[in-house]
């Protein structure tokens, strides 16, 4: 078993047969002499000093048994101080007279670094010692290095030998590694069956790694039906013989609530228990209780002494969760650059979460360079480990065309990969796949009952997006009770698309009595939050005086956030604006601009007036409406300049969207908003050909990120990438 320990367990107190448990060999005295009889009763009685001296006087005498005794006491520090080279020089001394003991001992010392620098093969060489002479923990213990390929050449016939000759002699732990290796299928073929039979031989044996063990299988599942109960039992026997990781992992079944009641104290006991065996599983455990404040008062200090020595001792799922709590700022100043840097160090172990976690950083450009090839590398190496977060991620970039070419099936087949696995975002992306038709054939009964699983995960989006469906009747009866209930619920976990969908409900008088004031507190809500929609019906509100001073001033405010948002309705309106000068004086090409952009975001009412300005003459070319919003902008005419940029950013001009955003950056022409300065510096950054216009954008974009909070810059961040010249 990859956790066990490779030394010898030794019993608390010697008993007349020896010490340490499997081996034959064992270091064991002759009961017809009075002198080795009188030192190890002294020994059993605590008197370890007295013990020391006589054993002494033997082994200086010549003989064996003084001679290990009196090692085994210096490795120890019992009656001596603690000693390992004088130890090893001793056990060399009795391994002169064939001491298989002794040898054994010497291959230990020689495998776990004990007054030596760490030596496989000459570890291998004593073990081999030993077990030529039937030593059977011996055998146990070269077959394990066999099995790993430490100091001899990787042999695992070898060590399934090896481990079947300790068995006949009766090692208990022979049959759990053996049960291990039928379990991985090294050297013999891989079968559940027989790994359970050996494991149950073992710890019948009482053998604690193999009831660990057989906890191991219950709790996941493998070769038996998964029964916690029975985990916790086999864990309990395992952490009764003090093995630490038996306490640990009956520690997180306290930790669940899975197989026991739940219990945070049992399970900080337990992991206490097991962490001061240098078990850093269960150090991180002690991490996690308290960083959540589960059964003490939460203390991110503490958490993080915690998380940094089990991330010490190589625990990649500590080294991650340090990297979130300087992602998050729990108890340490925000540091993504530090962040990066404890993901990295997990990633590069392997760890799938710390690999997604890193991702998502080059993806967004947070504490590290922003790099989607990068992204999608370390996406797949998490997703290769079954993490559907990750494969989600993968869906992501291929939705937007990010580091590949956009491709809505094979996003669809990642998303459908995630969804498998239970991931609740992946099954309601793979619900919009059904219900848009991208990546897959438009399928209404398929989108119910994906955004249904989701739904039921709890996810908010979903159920705002299945509300809309028993708005519509789409795929299901119409039920504008339904479709209440799941815009309240998404509602209430702070989804500002379901109080957008609940304000137009409220609005319109759909399924409810009308009220305009609950609707206008929704829709402010949902906006504040960047729903497009929700700005528009604000605009909306603005242009009728409903529950608001009528404000044509307000009413433009709010149908341009919504219109750079992506809402068709706003682009529409904002054409009708310019049109009939309502608050503006009219321009009939800019207004003309804007039924472009509503009618590619698919408005049918903007189509129709877009036609009627085209067959009176008022169409101006794209590079036109450009050279007038350069010749106003170096005019510094910048409300002017404003006006004409807007459109053709949201349209998709790379040469628009560097100026708006240097608008937005300054205040001029309209008001300062670097959140919306960073967004469309970032997509002229991305859009642009190389050159000065685009080392412009991409160093403004970066001195604005360092004026944004974490939150700002990461939702600037998500609209730059989600942004698509139809639907900005």
């Amino acid at each position: 078993m990859i956790w066990r320990a490779t030394g010898r367990l030794f019993a608390g107190a010697i008993i007349c047969v020896g010490l340490g448990g499997n081996a034959v060999a064992e270091l064991t005295i002759d009961p017809s002499r009075p002198d080795l009889v009188a030192a190890e009763g002294a020994y059993r009685r605590g008197h370890h000093a007295e013990a020391f001296h006589q054993f002494q006087v033997l082994a200086g005498q010549g003989d064996v048994t003084g001679m290990s005794w009196v090692a085994f006491l210096y490795s120890r520090g019992e009656g001596v101080r603690q000693d390992y080279a004088a130890a090893l020089e001793w056990y060399r001394k009795a391994a002169e007279q064939d001491d298989v003991y002794a040898e054994g001992e010497i291959g230990r010392f020689y495998e776990t670094g004990l007054g030596v620098a760490v030596d496989y093969a000459e570890a291998a060489k004593w073990y081999r010692a030993a077990a030529d002479q039937d030593d059977d923990w011996a055998e146990t213990r070269l077959a394990a290095l066999y099995r790993d390929g430490a100091g001899v050449p990787k042999d695992l016939a070898e060590a399934v030998r090896l481990y079947r000759a300790a068995i006949e002699l009766g090692n208990a732990q022979a049959q759990g590694d053996l049960g291990y290796m039928y379990e991985m299928g090294l050297g013999v073929p891989q079968s559940y069956a027989k790994a359970l039979l050996w494991y149950r031989n073992a710890a019948d044996g009482g053998d604690p790694e193999a009831q660990n063990q057989l906890g191991v299988l219950y709790e996941s599942g493998h070769g038996v039906v998964r029964d916690y109960a029975a985990a916790a039992a086999w864990y309990r026997q395992a952490a009764d013989q003090g093995f630490d990781w038996g306490q640990n992992n009956l520690g997180n079944l306290y930790y669940s609530g899975r197989g026991v009641a739940q219990d945070y104290g049992e399970a900080l006991r337990l992991y206490v228990a097991a962490a001061a065996q240098g078990n850093a599983d269960a150090q991180a455990g002690i991490g996690d209780i308290y960083e959540g404040g589960r059964g003490v008062a939460r203390d991110y200090a503490k958490a993080l002494r915690w998380y940094r020595l089990a991330a010490d001792g190589g625990s990649a799922y500590a080294q991650t969760q340090i990297g979130l709590l300087y992602e998050y700022g729990h108890g340490v100043a925000v540091d993504d650059a530090e962040a990066a840097r404890w993901y990295r160090r997990a990633a590069d172990r392997g760890y799938e979460w710390a690999e997604n976690n890193l991702a998502n950083f080059y993806l967004n450009g947070t504490g590290v360079p922003q790099d989607y090839g990068e992204a999608l590398r370390l996406y797949l190496a998490a997703a290769a480990a079954g993490n559907a977060t990750a494969q989600s991620g993968i869906g992501d970039l291929y939705t937007n065309g990010l580091g590949v070419a956009r491709d809505d099936a094979r996003a669809f087949r990642w998303y459908r990969l995630a969804a498998a696995g239970g991931d609740a975002y992946a099954e309601n992306r793979v619900a919009i796949a059904y219900e848009t038709g991208r990546g897959v054939a438009r399928d209404l009964a398929q989108a119910v009952r994906w955004y249904r699983a989701a739904a039921d995960q709890g996810d908010a989006a979903a159920q705002a997006n299945l509300g809309n469906l028993y708005l519509d009747g789409r795929g299901v009866e119409r039920d504008n009770g339904e479709a209440r209930r799941l815009f309240e619920t998404a509602a209430a976990q702070g989804d500002p698309a379901a109080r957008s969908d609940l304000g137009y409900m409220y609005a319109e008088g759909v399924g409810v009595v009308a009220d305009h004031a609950k609707a206008l507190d929704l829709f402010r809500q949902a906006a504040a939050d960047g729903d497009a929609r929700a700005m528009a019906w604000l605009g909306y509100f603005h242009e009728e005086g409903m529950e608001v001073t009528q404000s044509d001033a307000e009413a433009l405010r709010w149908y341009r956030a919504a219109a750079e948002a992506g809402d068709d309705y706003a682009a529409f309106a904002l054409g009708d604006i310019y049109r009939f000068g309502r608050g503006v004086t009219p321009d009939l090409p800019l207004a003309l601009r804007w039924y472009d952009v509503a009618v590619a975001r698919g408005s049918t009412d903007a189509a129709a007036s877009r036609d009627a300005l085209d067959r009176n003459g008022f169409a101006r070319s794209e590079d036109d409406v450009l050279a007038a919003a350069m010749e106003a902008y170096k005019a510094d005419d910048f409300a002017a300049a404003f006006a004409q940029l807007e459109p053709l950013a949201v349209a998709g001009d790379a040469v628009a969207q560097l100026y708006l955003g240097e608008l937005y950056r300054s205040g001029r022409g309209t008001d300062a908003d670097p959140v919306r300065a960073h967004i469309w510096l970032s997509l002229a950054a991305d859009r642009l050909a190389a050159g000065a216009d685009r080392d412009r954008a991409a160093t403004d974009r970066d001195a604005v990120a360092r004026q944004l909070t974490g939150v700002q810059l990461s939702e600037a961040q998500r609209r730059a990438r989600e942004w698509t010249p139809s639907a900005s």
